[in-house]
């Protein structure tokens, strides 16, 4: 398992991240557009880094102003 994990990068989740995670729920849910914890801890992540998110699913990330979405392939 440590091999495969191996591949990846790990991102801790501190306070900053926690804030950003809270400041992405709120802003979905004021916009009409409530997402989901994991869907926001994706947004808050890809913000926190400042790298764009490709996603399959970009209505589920729509009205997160902070959020660059790259365009679908």
């Amino acid at each position: 398992m440590a091999d495969f994990l191996s591949q990846f990068i790990v991102i801790l989740v501190d306070h900053a991240l926690c804030k950003t995670w809270a400041a992405v729920a709120d802003q979905a849910r004021r916009n009409g557009r409530p997402i989901q914890v994991g869907d926001a801890w994706i947004a808050a992540t890809a913000i926190s880094l400042n790298v764009p998110l490709i996603t399959n699913n970009r209505r589920d990330f729509t009205g997160i102003a902070e959020l660059r979405l790259l365009p679908q392939v």
